[in-house]
């Protein structure tokens, strides 16, 4: 990567795709200085697939990528953000976002995988300020053990799309109200199986 890089100087590159790559080799390709640069002042699409196929659980590699993708990528308005090999996706919750805590303030689309529900609330915890489209699959969607107030309203978001791996018993409880909080919504799609004693439709 070092070498496509440093080669020549690339003025007009605005997207860039790393497809993959285990957590510590792209690590060290981000700290590459030509590397650092592109990011803060060209990209401003990009797609990040992490491979961990020998990993069954992921480290906190992958979060800190996600971090410092989010952290020196000043231009980046487009990110797709994938663990594609591991039993697991990306655990958000091991940055401790706090509320308000901005990562990004020109983000706007952002496609990524995750574990739980609480990693999606934390996402739309005010760290994506201009986020509008959000497409997101979590692994498990349970009932969410974190803080966050699952009320506070999304009215930049339009376009949302959400999808999980396994069945959810949590539309009710979780699911709705985070709907509720989209009062500008202009698209969504959701791919959920859900489980309820309640009622023989979703409403």
């Amino acid at each position: 990567m070092e070498r496509v890089i440093n080669a020549v100087d690339y003025p007009q590159l605005r997207s860039l795709s790393l497809v993959n790559y285990q957590p510590k080799i792209l690590l060290r390709h981000l700290s590459d200085k030509t590397m650092s640069h592109l990011l803060t002042n060209q990209i401003t699409h990009m797609i990040i697939e992490i491979n961990n196929e020998n990993v069954t659980i992921p480290t906190r590699h992958e979060a800190d990528i996600f971090a410092i993708i989010l952290l020196i990528c000043k231009r980046l308005s487009d990110l797709t953000f994938l663990l594609t090999s591991s039993e697991e996706y990306l655990t958000i919750l091991l940055l401790n976002i706090l509320y308000g805590n901005s990562f990004s303030s020109n983000l706007t689309k952002l496609t990524i995988n995750v574990n739980s529900f609480d990693d999606c609330l934390y996402l739309l915890n005010g760290c994506l300020e201009s986020l509008s489209t959000f497409i997101i699959r979590i692994k498990k969607i349970t009932r969410s053990l974190s803080e966050i107030d699952n009320t506070k309203k999304l009215f930049k978001l339009k376009h949302f799309s959400l999808a999980t791996d396994f069945y959810t018993r949590c539309y009710d409880t979780e699911i709705v109200p985070l709907l509720r909080r989209m009062l500008n919504l202009e698209e969504l799609t959701l791919f959920l199986s859900v489980v309820t004693s309640k009622s023989t439709y979703i409403d």
